[in-house]
């Protein structure tokens, strides 16, 4: 038997989007998604995946601008730990790039 549990202001959709969503920063690929979420459709998960491409190419820039060079290889969250490693401030969490 499956309990649900009520948490605060959170619903099951925005859960799933959440996950799906780090999944996408992670570098995850829009199939490697789909065999997560169960979604048939490509376009459905391309939704996550240029979310996190435009973050990605945002942070990259911002480290072109300071003139910090970056690995754009790396998944999002391993790009903003080197950026804030190279920058020499905190880890960039809950700014406009996150």
């Amino acid at each position: 038997m499956v309990r649900r549990r009520k948490l605060p202001e959170c619903s099951a959709h925005g859960l799933r989007k959440l996950c799906l969503t780090r999944l996408a920063e992670a570098g995850c690929s829009p199939f490697e998604i789909m065999s997560i979420s169960g979604h048939k459709n490509l376009k459905e998960v391309t939704i996550y995946t240029e979310a996190a491409n435009r973050k990605k190419l945002a942070l990259l820039a911002m480290a072109k601008l300071a003139g910090i060079a970056l690995n754009a290889a790396l998944p999002l969250d391993k790009l903003r730990e080197a950026y804030a490693a190279s920058a020499g401030a905190a880890p960039v969490i809950g700014s406009c790039l996150s």
